[in-house]
């Protein structure tokens, strides 16, 4: 296979947030490999942990090469005559890194260290401990924390390792990941009942049938027969429901004809199809990617969190489904293994980048390199705080300084970022965007985004990296999003209401191209930023997003500029002029 020039994805780490520290120095060659000094918003200390509690914990080995990304960036890259030739599951484990020396190492250092119950799966090795022996070993202080008055988990902020196995050993998990994931926010169902506004307008409102007239979209699968797939990633306890799926199809669908999905459990996943446990994210989605995508095949993953293996207090166990351990790299790794992963996975979940340890953000985003190493499309929604990222925390570095703040995984350079706009064309003010702290600007969007940096002139300088990797890619109507949902329709917003109606048009998109006997698009950056496809988007020229604030400080947020932006990226698409440019 003929390679191109790698992406260059030049990484670093940058200090974390949290209070209290290891207090314990068992060898002089230990060396603090992570920490996090001060704790992220929402997390607190709740108690110590006694030493006989268990803690099961999983170390990432790290990869001695990067080679497979430079075959992510060849299959991806339009102007190369390998565009399109994606790997297989095979096919890509075999151009992996060998981590079995690593493993080996770290394996027998931990049974060095009378911690026997030690095994290797791929790129990790996992065991059981206790929290008194962690405190040897690690020299690593674990309690619980609690996360927004949440069931606490067992946690450190820091630890160390030996220095000869520096280079052996990525991160210890879960350890000083203290995630929360942020999604849309939306009222009660209960309120939500007796509060119902007029019935919906799909004539002010938005409906399937305003953005189908919106954004040109001129094509409607006949049928599955082409094999385009979409998958819709579910997490915090999102289950859809069936009942409401059909009901809005009924009523807002693009066709009298109702369309259904497959659920497929991971992490300990649940799907109850209730009216009890329907979520609002779930049924957005679901609702407004279905819409369009009609008869293709739609999978809705519902990830739960980590499997039950910290030990809360009285030696009880939290299940799976409502563990508060972050689900990404399980959901990720699980859907890189397949045989055939869904050619399009829609995500409305992201994180203050910032909480995010950088060795676990590297790790995330590696794993969405070797997806699109496998031809699929990520989209993610960028947040919904502005300049404020998530809007759940304040903008303040790590250091107390003042700072914008990204969100992940959109900031990953593997992803395709997706804002919002408001009815009247301007950019949505929640809709989040900026720069990355951790990922450097690829060079496919080295020109678009520099220019903008040019434009600014200097505003905003002290308050992001102006070498980051820039989001949001691409934007779209993300206000008064009819939804229904235990029987009821109201109006949702969000850049997670965005997300799922760009994902549709990408497997669109992805239905035409199977039909003519092309592939899929896969990773869908490089050609989005393409000279090609400039005409393909409604440049956003004027408006801007929420800016930070304290008692004694205000900056404005990001501005829109003619050309890319941190408001709307590129700006809106256009689904017909795509479809006449890459089909």
């Amino acid at each position: 296979m003929h390679l191109q020039t790698p992406l260059g994805l030049a990484l670093w780490a940058f200090s974390q947030t949290g209070s209290c520290r290891a207090l314990y120095s068992r060898a002089p060659d230990l060396v603090e490999h992570e920490s996090v000094p001060v704790l992220p918003t929402g997390w607190a200390f709740h108690s110590q942990a006694a030493d006989h509690e268990t803690l099961s914990l999983r170390i990432a080995l790290h990869r001695p090469h990067s080679h497979y990304l430079r075959i992510a960036e060849d299959v991806s890259n339009p102007a190369s005559p390998n565009y399109g030739k994606y790997l297989n599951a095979a096919e890509l484990q075999a151009v992996l890194p060998d981590t079995s020396a690593a493993g080996s190492a770290v394996s027998d250092w931990l049974r060095a260290e009378n911690i026997h119950d030690v095994s290797q799966k791929g790129e990790w090795i996992n065991f059981s401990t206790t929290v008194g022996r962690a405190r040897e070993v690690f020299n690593a202080s674990f309690a619980r924390y609690s996360y927004n008055d949440r069931s606490p988990v067992l946690r450190t902020q820091s630890y160390s390792i030996p220095s000869t196995l520096n280079a052996s050993i990525d991160f210890l998990f879960p350890a000083t990941q203290f995630l929360g994931i942020s999604r849309y926010q939306h009222p009660s169902l209960q309120t939500r009942q007796h509060n119902l506004p007029t019935p919906p307008d799909c004539k002010v409102d938005t409906c399937p049938s305003n953005l189908k007239t919106k954004y040109n979209i001129t094509h409607f699968p006949p049928d599955n027969s082409s094999g385009s797939t979409i998958a819709i990633a579910g997490f915090l306890e999102e289950y859809p429901s069936r009942a409401d799926l059909r009901s809005f199809l009924q009523e807002y669908g693009l066709t009298n004809t109702t369309y259904d999905y497959t659920t497929t459990l991971i992490n300990g996943g649940l799907a109850p199809d209730t009216p009890a446990t329907v979520g609002v994210e779930a049924m957005l989605d679901l609702e407004y990617s279905l819409a369009f995508t009609g008869p293709l095949p739609l999978t809705y993953i519902s990830t739960g969190g980590r499997p039950p293996e910290l030990h809360q207090p009285g030696n009880t166990t939290v299940p799976a489904a409502q563990s508060q351990n972050e689900p990404y790299l399980e959901f990720l790794e699980r859907l890189v293994a397949l045989d055939a992963p869904p050619h399009v996975l829609s995500i409305s979940y992201s994180d203050d980048e910032q909480t995010v340890p950088p060795a676990y953000a590297r790790r995330a985003c590696d794993l969405f390199a070797r997806l699109a190493a496998r031809g699929v499309s990520v989209v993610d929604a960028s947040g919904d705080g502005g300049a404020l990222g998530t809007g759940s925390a304040d903008c303040v570095d790590a250091a107390g300084a003042a700072r914008f703040i990204p969100t992940f995984p959109a900031t990953c350079p593997w992803v395709t970022s997706i804002g919002a706009t408001a009815a009247w064309g301007g950019p949505a003010t929640y809709s989040a965007g900026g720069f990355s702290d951790v990922f450097a600007r690829p060079a496919w969007q080295a020109g678009a985004v520099g220019a903008y940096v040019r434009r600014l002139n200097g505003s905003h300088a002290p308050y992001y990296n102006a070498a980051g990797r820039a989001f949001p890619d691409v934007a779209l109507i993300g206000n008064a999003y009819v939804v229904t949902v235990g029987g009821y329709s109201f109006q949702a917003k969000g850049t997670s209401a965005s997300t799922p109606v760009f994902a549709a048009m990408v497997a669109l998109l992805n239905d035409l191209r199977l039909r003519a006997g092309k592939p899929v698009l896969g990773f869908l950056n490089p050609l989005l930023y393409s000279e090609g496809l400039r005409g393909a988007f409604r440049d956003v020229t004027e408006g801007q997003t929420g800016g930070c604030s304290n008692s004694t400080w205000f900056e404005p947020g990001w501005e829109a500029l003619p050309g890319w932006d941190a408001t709307t990226g590129l700006g809106e698409p256009d689904f017909e002029a795509l479809r006449k440019l890459v089909v």
